[in-house]
């Protein structure tokens, strides 16, 4: 398994675990149920520690492929920066997640929701920047197709043909 694999395979626990996570402890919240928010808390740290790996098995990945065809280097410079804040702020919610499990001080289960509500918002902005890596360059995209990034990446020279 190489970084570039191993990167693959983790930038989706952040989006899907946050996703479960949240639903979980909004269910459980909404019930009244602990041990449902126990296990809601317990996915929240899973989710957390899986950012950790996918960010820093990131740059790792970078080197591996920033000079394959296809692979645009701005879009990965863009995914990077997009992919600090959520780190930073699934490191809290984990952190906030596993004093929740295993101490007995009880916070808001709010606090914990709305903290795991915006890492899984955080993970999706990362996730949408950094499928343009490739998905930009095939499609012969400059720009997302949102407009967002506008001039981000060099226009493509049209060749004289006369």
């Amino acid at each position: 398994m190489n970084a570039a694999y191993l990167h693959l395979l983790t930038n989706h626990i952040p989006v899907f675990g946050f996703l479960f996570g949240a639903g979980l402890l909004a269910y459980g919240t909404f019930r009244g149920n602990t041990e449902l928010k126990r296990v809601a808390a317990f996915v929240l740290l899973l989710a957390a520690l899986g950012t950790i790996v996918a960010y820093f098995s990131g740059h790792n990945a970078e080197e591996m492929v920033e000079h394959l065809p296809g692979v645009l280097e701005e879009a990965i410079e863009k995914h990077e920066e997009a992919a600090k804040f959520p780190l930073y702020l699934s490191i809290i919610t984990g952190l906030l997640a596993a004093i929740y499990l295993f101490l007995p001080f009880r916070f808001g289960d709010w606090v914990l929701l709305l903290l795991s509500v915006l890492s899984l918002g955080g993970g999706i902005y990362a996730a949408k920047t950094g499928g343009a890596i490739r998905h930009a360059a095939e499609q012969g995209l400059t720009s997302f197709p949102s407009g967002e990034g506008e001039g981000m990446y060099p226009e493509k020279e049209e060749e004289d043909d006369d």
